[in-house]
């Protein structure tokens, strides 16, 4: 690390260069929605491809549609793009089906030196997937490829690629989705077109480009294909994964509400979106076919349109239930030019006028069943595909020979408001002769079970044609009716011989009048104390009244704290949450005007963080508008450009703020500005704030919050900054809160450390608002003082003395007994003689079912306070591709209870399985800890660990008894020593068997943490 001043000179070097240095240009983007004909759009540039052979699939995979092709299919785009640097992007999805040889993304000719194109390679070879800069087999040896490693992905599945080409840098790079998978010397790949390398650059202008097809088939998928003309970064190539390529292009409308593809849209919703950096005014189309969309101009009849609105939202007016409508943007620059930039078009689907309502197995009854075909077999999906129900009658409802007063009753977990029902009847082969199906019903609701209330006319309910073909059941118009029962009281079968009466599958349809889908979702952890919780209103709601409270009873039963809103959101901190609590919470829907009045909601949880970040420094990039001195101003100030259209001269001071990368002189030249080698742990970057103090003025960096902080949020009353100094630093350290000055109290010389320091500041002996913090300086004063500071993430914490503390004595299903029904945390689950696949939300059952005791059966559970160790795969099959599948839980802990689970090479998985904690069990404090657990069985090496910060603490002590059929104890002691340097991090707990690990299974129990504060 460069430990030299930065000089004035340089700065003055940043500020000259900050206006040449812009996002990156999307040159070509293909979403290959079409779904018919013969030609791929270019959304950007114009460069369409002509589609030879090869099919389109719908939907694709972010899109309407995707491509499908082998053999000779292809797609040709002509000679265009080309970029304008010789820096170079490439991303797409795709679905690789070919066992050989192939391409994608072809630009280029045999025995040109120029051009790019990526290899697909088959099982045999040591890479799927090769990126090759230069002509067609131009050069002499394979080696200076970038390739992926083997098993980089799965054939048959959607994967999502970037290669990136950074011609500076000479050095290649394939991202799978979003991360970069390292491969030796082959993934990043430096020394391709520079010397030593083959080729002669990527700009091929005369090479058409093939998005599939050239020199090679590809048999596979393709959707959203795109190019860019520089090098992304991480940070922008995750961005793409996760939201597509127009995420990156400033000057197009993006991030559209509804999402593109988005199901189940309110009809009354208002359309949303992000404008472009240049828009001055937009045209937005809407309407309920893509090619009108598509084409649609100023002058259309067809499409609802608005032009030349200022405003970044449109209401399109009630929508119609269950329609797709198709939206587009386009975004029209100011004078003179006035350019048109047009907006890519996306699409949503309205909700339906009802929704299905989920039946509980023990909640169907009837007067008799026949053996094992009991009235549940016809709300729990058996024989049921899609729409079409099988024959076998072991999946459907019998009646007892001689049943004289047949019915079958449905009760709803609540109160529901009934549009129809469906009713496939009995469907079983010989249904043509002996006729079992009901015919005639009288139907009847009821809220108490008590006092019932018949449809106005009895039901005949079609007759089964007893195949695997049948997908037409009955609708039966139940008029929104009110009702926790219903029944079918059968009057007559088919047959009209044998008193045996059958039916096949019940789904009830009702108006969605009850609060659904929390934000954040229920069971959700780390949420900030002060967030805007929202849900999807019932339908008929006028206003909603919210329960929160960290006693779930009293949100059941409706005694907590409330408030009362008029639109579906609500600030957390109205009921003064606290960070580290586990809160519960409900919304119940009101409208006076309806015959029933509150439609109660169900109960959610969420667990708040145990700290609040103010600025962890991980959205700070190279490029603007996220430059660091953008938001932290410094000495030198900024120069206009298109996100900040007037120039700052910087603040007066010798501070400046980021690395030098635009100097050649720097060692960070061309790198990152902000500092990624040292950091506290589990942080990714932390930023550099060089000082130099002349002419008796201090060197200040300051930041101004455009939204006021509450700094109570929470419960905080301390605020944390950690800092490293470098071994010449000079000067006393100190910052502002809305003006008021705080210096720091320790020994001078921690400005000089080496280490990391964390300073701690009681907000009760700060003069000022604390609930109204508007801005917050850090600055180093002193004559003549010089040096860089790197600076990490600024948090609130809610204890004073130590900035957080752990949770001891007991870890969060430290006994692995907490395993509950998805999305629940009181309907607990039992796993039989079954085992999970992994740990975490929605393990899979890997053998048997979960019985959860509200009645209910399901293929995976809920196993809070764990998580499979990021990065890890294992051996299995069902490993390699699903993070949180790392062993199991079953019951085979202390006594019978529950525990964890993982096999060791002997049993096929010598990477064995490693769990950690899900969420932060607390900040290290000065003491020690002890952590233990229980644990029997051969595989080895046994693994338990405690991390602060990610990073595994050296244990004073340990204890690892051999392994035996008898549960012996293992335990770890830290003493204060070994965690003097990791103070304030927050810590976490990993265990289970290692990597090449031996032996058969070994299982895990009783995981505890014990902290004795120190003196």
């Amino acid at each position: 690390m460069c430990k030299k001043l930065m000089c004035a000179i340089v700065f003055i070097m940043m500020l000259c260069f900050t206006v040449s240095i812009t996002h990156a240009d999307l040159i070509a983007y293909w979403p290959l929605d079409e779904g018919t004909g013969d030609v791929a759009h270019d959304a950007v540039n114009g460069n369409d491809g002509q589609i030879t052979g090869g099919t389109w699939v719908t939907p694709g995979k972010m899109g309407a549609a995707a491509y499908e092709g082998s053999g000779g299919d292809e797609i040709n785009c002509g000679p265009g793009p080309a970029p304008l640097t010789q820096d170079l992007t490439l991303a797409w999805w795709m679905i690789d089906n070919h066992p050989e040889y192939g391409t994608i993304m072809d630009k280029s000719v045999t025995g040109s030196g120029y051009g790019y194109n990526m290899l697909v390679r088959g099982p045999g070879e040591d890479s799927p997937l090769r990126f090759r800069i230069g002509g067609w087999q131009s050069y002499g040896g394979w080696g200076e490829e970038c390739r992926l490693p083997q098993g980089a992905y799965s054939d048959g599945q959607w994967v999502h690629i970037v290669c990136t080409y950074d011609s500076l840098t000479d050095t290649a790079s394939i991202y799978v989705n979003g991360e970069l998978l390292e491969n030796g010397d082959y993934n990043p790949k430096t020394g391709i077109a520079g010397a030593g390398g083959y080729c002669d650059g990527i700009n091929n202008l005369d090479a058409d480009l093939f998005l599939r097809g050239g020199e090679e088939s590809f048999n596979g998928v393709l959707d959203e294909v795109a190019i860019w003309d520089q090098a992304l970064t991480p940070d922008e190539v995750l961005a793409v994964f996760t939201l597509g390529p127009l995420a990156l292009d400033p000057t197009k409308a993006n991030n559209p509400n509804p999402a593109d593809e988005a199901v189940d849209v309110p009809r009354d919703t208002v359309l949303d979106w992000t404008p472009g950096i240049y828009a001055q005014t937009h045209n937005v189309y809407v309407g309920t076919t893509w090619e009108d969309v598509n084409s649609a101009t100023t002058n259309s009849q067809n499409v609802q349109m608005s032009l030349g609105q200022t405003e970044n939202s449109y209401e399109p007016g009630p929508l119609a239930f269950d329609q797709t409508y198709y939206w587009r943007v386009d975004e029209v620059n100011a004078a003179p030019d006035n350019t048109v930039r047009k907006g890519t078009l996306w699409s949503f689907t309205v909700e339906p006028f009802s929704i299905m309502i989920p039946l509980d197995a023990g909640k169907a009854t009837a007067s008799t069943s026949a053996g094992k075909n009991t009235p549940d077999m016809t709300v729990n999906g058996s024989g049921l595909e899609g729409s079409t129900h099988s024959e076998d009658s072991d999946t459907m409802w019998l009646s007892a020979q001689g049943d004289m007063e047949p019915w079958l009753m449905y009760e709803f977990d609540q109160v529901q408001k009934l549009d129809h029902m469906l009713i496939w009847n009995s469907n079983t082969k010989s249904e043509l002769f002996i006729g079992w199906g009901i015919k005639e019903v009288n139907i009847e609701y009821s809220l108490d079970g008590v006092d019932w209330t018949a449809l106005p006319e009895s039901s005949e309910i079609s007759k089964a044609p007893g195949n695997a073909t049948y997908s037409d059941p009955q609708m039966v118009d139940l008029g929104l009716a009110l009702a926790k029962y219903v029944r079918l009281n059968i009057v007559s079968n088919w047959g009209g011989l044998l008193p045996q009466y059958g039916v096949s599958e019940v789904q009830f349809y009702g108006l969605p009048v009850y609060a659904r889908t929390a934000n954040p979702a229920s069971g959700s952890v780390n949420v900030r104390p002060d967030a805007v919780a929202t849900w999807r209103a019932g339908r008929e709601a006028a206003q909603h009244t919210i329960y929160a409270s960290t006693d779930e009873q009293a949100v059941a039963d409706g005694s907590a704290p409330s408030v009362s809103s008029m639109t579906n959101s609500v600030d957390l901190s109205s009921f003064d949450v606290q960070m580290g609590n586990t809160v519960y919470w409900k919304v119940d829907e009101v409208n006076e005007a309806e015959v029933q009045s509150v439609w109660a909601g169900p109960v959610w949880s969420l667990s708040t963080a145990t700290f609040v970040a103010v600025d962890d420094f991980e959205s700070y990039g190279n490029r603007s508008p996220n430059r660091p001195f953008q938001t932290w101003l410094d000495g030198f100030g900024y120069s206009a450009d298109e996100f900040f259209p007037v120039t700052y001269p910087g603040n007066g001071t010798g501070a400046g703020i980021g690395h030098d990368i635009w100097s050649p002189g720097s060692p960070y030249f061309d790198g990152s500005i902000m500092e990624t080698a040292s950091t506290i742990p589990g942080s990714r970057q932390s930023m550099p704030f060089y000082y130099a103090n002349t002419g008796g003025v201090a060197s200040e960096t300051q930041r101004t919050f455009t939204v006021p902080q509450n700094w109570t949020v929470g419960g905080a009353v301390t605020l944390s900054i950690p800092f490293l100094g470098q071994t010449d630093n000079t000067g006393t350290l100190y910052i502002k809160i809305n003006g008021v000055k705080v210096t720091y109290p320790d020994a001078a010389a921690d400005i000089a450390s080496g280490t990391w320091q964390t300073w701690k500041i009681d907000l009760a002996s700060v003069n000022t608002d604390i609930q109204n913090i508007t801005k917050l300086a850090i600055g180093v004063e002193g004559s003549g003082a010089a040096g860089m500071l790197l600076i990490d993430d600024i948090r609130l914490y809610p204890k004073a003395s130590d900035g957080g503390g752990p949770l001891t004595g007991s870890v969060p299903n430290g006994d692995f007994e907490g395993v509950f029904k998805p999305g629940w945390t009181t309907i607990t689950a039992d796993l039989g003689g079954g085992w999970t696949q992994g740990v975490g939300p929605e393990a899979i059952m890997d053998d048997g079912v979960a019985l959860f005791s509200d009645g209910t059966s399901g293929d995976s559970v809920d196993i809070p306070g764990w998580i499979g160790t990021a990065g890890w795969e294992g051996s299995y099959d069902r490993d390699t591709a699903f993070p949180n599948r790392q062993g199991s839980v079953q019951a085979s802990g202390v006594d019978g209870s529950y525990a964890f689970l993982a096999n060791g090479g002997a049993w096929g998985n010598p990477n064995g399985g490693l769990i950690e904690s899900a969420d932060s069990l607390g900040d290290v404090e000065n003491g020690s800890y002890t952590l233990t657990m229980v644990s029997n069985g051969g595989a080895t090496p046994v693994v338990l660990e405690l991390l602060a910060g990610g990073v595994v603490i050296t244990p004073s002590s340990s204890v690892d008894p051999p392994l035996t059929d008898d549960f012996q104890e293992f335990s770890r002691t830290y003493e204060a020593a070994s965690l003097a340097s990791f103070l304030g991090q927050p810590l976490t707990i990993r265990l289970g068997v290692g990597r090449n690990a031996e032996g058969t299974q070994t299982r895990f129990d009783n995981v505890t943490l014990s902290f004795e504060a120190g003196q």
